[in-house]
């Protein structure tokens, strides 16, 4: 048995969920012979480890691409809820002087010699995001590997050169820093006491109680976007405007005042409140009225996809993924697969949407549809 594949069963073995990888970090080819692949744009299979998000690989498909006979160099792993894992990777100078004020020693170190720390997942969604997307990172350097990243293991080795474990042992994230260990999503703020609501002010939806907790539990996705979502509950439950205006101000003091970048930036009644005005203003439309006379849209999609250029295509399955993900990731997918589409931009759109990230909704989508028509 080789070193690589000892090393990949016994990390199977411990929780992680394995997959080989080329000296350049990506998913190597050898998965398109097992079935894990997708189709590029030019028909072609492409390596692809979607799958292994949702699925846990097997000792048998480790001993399939971890044959000596195959020369992968490398092997990686899913970080997240499959994993039960959450890395740190603390890239280039920034993230060395970044981790060096930590005074902690590192889980593993890669070939460049970046330091990679090993956490237990928390149980709730942690958002996988690199340093690197933020024009003014808050902890330069840092990149957090959770549910749907992938992290390189050791012992492999690389173009960038051999990886080292040097601790397997997982870290507590009260070693970090409050404030990082609050932005990477390893600890949350505690959710706050909150004042009782009158039960004669209950609409005819759900109490507002338990919408008022619900919005304090989704500030992982943004304060703003937590506070619409409560105003539209709010409407949605029945409560009139004066009733509804209570419960957003008591959201509103319970909110921190750092934002989901851990910057101080006070959220206030004020914003509360022009959340509670744009979910009230809106109009209660039919959908018909909305569609501009689409009743469903993927068959649309379905009807119109032979005519588009590549472009429209890959603008069309952006738009499918951002409408759908509102609903749920699966959704999404399901939707796409219909289609022949990436199915891979499911989780993009969860994703963003779970870090507060702004996507195209239904309306877009149809607005795009009746220009192809």
């Amino acid at each position: 048995m080789s070193g690589l594949l000892e090393a990949a069963l016994l990390a199977l073995e411990d929780g992680w969920n394995v997959l080989p990888v080329h000296e350049r970090k990506g998913p190597h080819p050898i998965l398109v012979e097992t079935g894990h692949f997708t189709m590029n744009d030019e028909g072609r299979r492409v390596p692809s480890w979607r799958r292994l998000q949702e699925e846990r690989v097997t000792a048998d498909l480790l001993r399939v691409w971890f044959d000596p006979r195959r020369g992968v160099p490398g092997m990686a792993a899913v970080t997240g809820t499959i994993s039960g894992r959450v890395v740190l990777d603390l890239d280039g100078a920034a993230g060395q002087a970044l981790f060096k004020s930590w005074g902690q020693s590192p889980s593993a170190l890669s070939g460049s010699g970046s330091p990679h720390l090993y956490f237990p997942h928390p149980g709730w969604h942690v958002r996988t995001v690199a340093s690197g997307s933020y024009r003014d990172p808050p902890f330069p350097g840092l990149d957090v590997r959770g549910d749907g990243g992938m992290i390189v293991l050791p012992p492999s080795v690389l173009a960038n050169g051999p990886y080292h474990l040097l601790c397997g042992t997982l870290l507590d994230p009260a070693c970090l820093p409050e404030a990082v260990a609050l932005w990477t999503g390893l600890t949350r703020p505690p959710v706050p006491d909150l004042p009782e609501i009158d039960e004669s002010q209950v609409g005819s939806g759900e109490d507002a109680q338990t919408l008022l907790h619900e919005a304090l539990t989704r500030m992982d996705g943004g304060r703003n976007n937590a506070g619409y979502w409560l105003a539209r509950e709010l409407k949605k439950a029945g409560y009139d405007k004066h009733t509804a205006r209570t419960v957003m101000e008591r959201y509103a003091d319970h909110v921190p005042d750092t934002d989901a970048r851990g910057r101080r930036d006070p959220y206030t009644r004020r914003h509360a409140l022009a959340s509670l005005e744009s979910a009230y203003r809106a109009p209660a439309r039919p959908k018909a009225a909305r569609s501009g006379g689409i009743g469903d849209p993927l068959a649309e999609a379905r009807r119109v996809l032979p005519t588009l250029t590549l472009d429209e295509r890959v603008q069309l399955a952006r738009l499918i993924a951002g409408a759908y993900a509102r609903e749920s990731e699966q959704a999404a997918e399901r939707a796409l697969k219909s289609l022949g589409l990436d199915a891979g931009l499911a989780r993009w759109a969860a994703r963003s949407l779970a870090d507060g990230v702004s996507l195209p909704g239904q309306n877009r989508l149809l607005a795009f549809l009746r220009g192809r028509r």
